[in-house]
């Protein structure tokens, strides 16, 4: 065995068994029958510290990817985690203020969520009966060959708050006696829970948002010709 002379019992290298290991200021690396492992008790750097499942940064240190272009910065302090590429800053989480805001594109969000620029929603078009789910926001019914129906998702609390678009625009311009229907699948709509609504003109459209599994949805908006 060799051992380092002022401190034996840590600082080694054991020949017993053919095995090497060797432990230092709690970094241990073993190798025993062509299998090797690492345990890492603690670590500590400039601004790094491991310590048993966490990984500790320094406020304003960071993680940085590839060419350095792209930077995950926190700051405890200020309870801020910033996503960076290229020195701009694309999200901005602000957990000062309880249940914290979110800057998309912005340091200074003033809402609970903040987007500096323009958004887009998923736009789908139907022409055949189809059922609504989490994936879709804007839905486009074309009834000119035949009736579409599409079928809200069962409302429930945890739901509260989505909202879909209804949009019927049919693709030869009229439907003649068709109609796009949007299907309550057994909550109400504005109240009424017996009847889904009915788009029975090209052109007409619905804006509801689910208010929960009790009240179901609600409109927020129409516009029927």
């Amino acid at each position: 065995d060799i051992h380092y002379e002022d401190d034996r019992a840590q600082t080694y290298i054991d020949f017993d068994d053919d095995k090497i290991a060797l432990k230092a200021n709690g970094i241990t690396f073993t190798l025993d029958d062509n299998a090797s492992s690492w345990t890492a008790c603690k670590l500590e750097g400039a601004a790094l510290h491991i310590d048993g499942a966490n990984l500790y940064l320094d406020n304003n240190k960071g993680v940085v990817w590839g060419d350095s272009s792209v930077l995950v910065m926190g700051n405890a302090i200020t309870e801020t985690l910033s996503i960076k590429a290229n020195a701009t800053t694309y999200f901005h989480l602000d957990g000062d203020a309880s249940p914290g805001k979110i800057g998309i594109g912005t340091t200074t969000p003033g809402s609970f969520l903040q987007v500096s620029g323009s958004t887009a929603f998923n736009v789908t078009l139907f022409s055949s009966n189809s059922a609504v789910d989490e994936t879709h926001h804007t839905l486009i019914g074309d009834c000119n060959s035949n009736s579409v129906t599409l079928t809200l998702p069962v409302a429930t609390d945890a739901m509260a708050g989505r909202e879909y678009t209804f949009k019927r625009a049919d693709s030869g311009g009229s439907g003649g006696s068709n109609s796009l229907t949007i299907g309550r699948n057994g909550r109400a709509i504005d109240g009424d829970g017996l009847n889904d609504l009915i788009l029975a003109n090209d052109g007409d459209c619905f804006i509801l948002q689910c208010v929960g599994s009790s009240f179901g949805w609600i409109v927020i908006s129409k516009y029927a010709r």
